[in-house]
């Protein structure tokens, strides 16, 4: 019996440190988006997904950037129907397995990039409740548009306090700006929890607020703020 408790408690925890991994969905056309998306997985544990479109011999730059342009012009003239969207090649994501999604995506004539608002415009449903972040690239443009689109795009989302522009001028140290903005807006906190432990029935894991395992409610840990694997934050004194 105290077998069968210790396998179901394990479920049960493992279930919850799945819903707690961030998910990172990102577009990128020049590589600088994709670039921002490692760096970004190099300070966090995440799962990647790569939005691209599905007609890969589409050169968005030709000619000024006029078919990048136009799809943009089709969307904002009717942002509500499908056919407005480019298509997107398929991608399957179970969103029940995650509580955090970061978005990250170019800006295409002051708005979000059109293959990104395709997949939102699909999506978007999906991310209800969910903790929302958004990272930005752009060469010298303000991000408020893009922040409007995608604010519009996934209504029922829970942004973060602030969204992320990463510049042409900036795109060299996006490291220290993806690991300053983690902070600020409480990223390593909402997904603390990336490992399980079990050590007995009653007994819960403790994670400081960077998700790193530091011992049980049971254990004499120092002093400080910690996150249980069932989400509760507890401080010791």
């Amino acid at each position: 019996m105290k077998r069968l408790v210790l396998l179901l408690a394990a479920v049960t925890l493992i279930g919850m440190a799945a819903a707690a991994r961030g998910l990172v969905v990102y577009y990128s056309f020049t590589g600088s988006c994709r670039a921002i998306a490692q760096s970004l997985a190099d300070q966090v544990t995440v799962d990647m997904v790569e939005v691209q479109p599905a007609d890969e011999n589409v050169d968005y730059a030709a000619n000024g950037y006029a078919i990048g342009d136009a799809l943009i012009d089709r969307i904002n003239n009717n942002p509500n129907s499908a056919d407005s969207y480019p298509a997107v090649k398929p991608v399957s994501v179970d969103w029940s397995h995650y509580d955090t999604v970061v978005i990250i995506a170019p800006l295409w004539w002051s708005h979000m990039a059109a293959p990104m608002q395709s997949f939102l415009f699909a999506n978007g449903s999906a991310l209800a409740g969910k903790n929302i972040g958004l990272i930005v690239s752009s060469h010298s443009s303000g991000i408020a548009i893009v922040s409007s689109d995608a604010r519009r795009l996934v209504p029922d989302g829970d942004f973060f306090s602030r969204d992320l522009w990463i510049n042409r001028a900036s795109h060299a140290n996006r490291g220290t700006l993806i690991s300053d903005w983690l902070d600020e807006v409480g990223y390593r906190t909402v997904t603390a929890v990336t490992d399980v432990h079990i050590d007995a029935p009653g007994v819960e894991p403790l994670y400081d607020l960077n998700g790193r395992y530091v011992g049980t409610t049971g254990d004499n840990v120092p002093r400080g703020v910690y996150v249980t694997a069932s989400g509760r934050k507890t401080a010791r004194l």
